[in-house]
């Protein structure tokens, strides 16, 4: 895979195939109708429906609905099956994962989203985590930056012009995300015990790893340009994977819905 910025995101109606070692990466525009959400209900768990409805705010419950529909259809649609079967759980450190593609080939499928859009990176045969957020003021900046970055990462961010401190330390923020993401430690994993490229003359890269000389050769970094207010990061396992890149329609999604909530009716005695 290319260590430039991801760019080219494809529009397409049908879900292709998920070959072994490809990486399949979907941009979902979360800003929808509030008259799609009733259709989206469908296909989640007991437990998904639950979740939904402790939300306190309706739009955080409609991108939570938008967010674990459009995966379940996916992760059903490169298994054949029906997004309604799809088990999803999660690690001891938090890292979901879909029951019963533990195996090496098995897929792997990491999520993020922030505001109005969300990243789904979906793989076969290789680990990875994607993380996303829109950049905004922080009146904290440093304090974040001493708290969050390596002593190696403050050195640089400190050198940095001030106008482009906001950019480079969320590029920063979503690389370092995408890397815990994909190695499945979360927080357990301290975010100063590893450094990222940040300055924005630099391509995506790991930098170091404490005690771990060979991680830096293991994992693969990539920029992502979801939309020009946004930083984006995919972090994965150096294996020989191609990327492809694709923008959810959601009218197939829709269409889906309606279809398999009638065979459902007709299935019924």
């Amino acid at each position: 895979m290319s260590e430039s910025n991801i760019t080219d995101w494809h529009k397409i109606s049908d879900v292709p195939a998920l070959k072994p070692f490809e990486i399949h990466l979907w941009r979902i525009n979360l800003e929808r109708p509030e008259a799609d959400e009733s259709r989206l209900y469908y296909c989640l768990s007991a437990e998904e429906c639950d979740r939904a409805a402790r939300f306190h705010y309706i739009r955080d419950r409609k991108n939570f609905l938008i967010r674990r529909s459009v995966l379940r259809h996916l992760l059903a649609s490169y298994q054949g099956v029906n997004a309604k079967i799809v088990r999803l759980s999660a690690a001891p450190n938090g890292k979901p994962f879909m029951e019963g593609q533990d195996g090496p080939a098995g897929i792997r499928f990491s999520c993020s989203h922030s505001d109005s859009w969300g990243l789904i990176a979906i793989g076969r045969g290789c680990e990875l985590g994607v993380d996303l957020e829109r950049r905004r003021p922080l009146a904290d900046l440093l304090d974040l930056a001493n708290a969050c970055f390596s002593d190696q990462e403050i050195g640089e961010f400190r050198g940095i012009p001030e106008a482009l401190k906001p950019h480079c330390f969320f590029d920063a923020w979503t690389r370092k995300e995408a890397f815990l993401k994909a190695i499945g430690l979360g927080l357990s994993f301290a975010l100063k015990d590893f450094s990222v490229s940040l300055a924005p003359d630099q391509p995506a890269k790991l930098l170091n790893v404490k005690n771990d000389l060979t991680a830096v050769d293991r994992w693969k970094m990539l920029s992502l340009e979801v939309n020009p207010d946004y930083s984006a990061a995919l972090v994965v396992e150096d294996v020989p994977a191609s990327l492809r890149c694709f923008e959810w329609n959601f009218s197939s999604l829709i269409h889906q819905s309606k279809s398999e909530c009638l065979q459902k009716k007709s299935d019924q005695p």
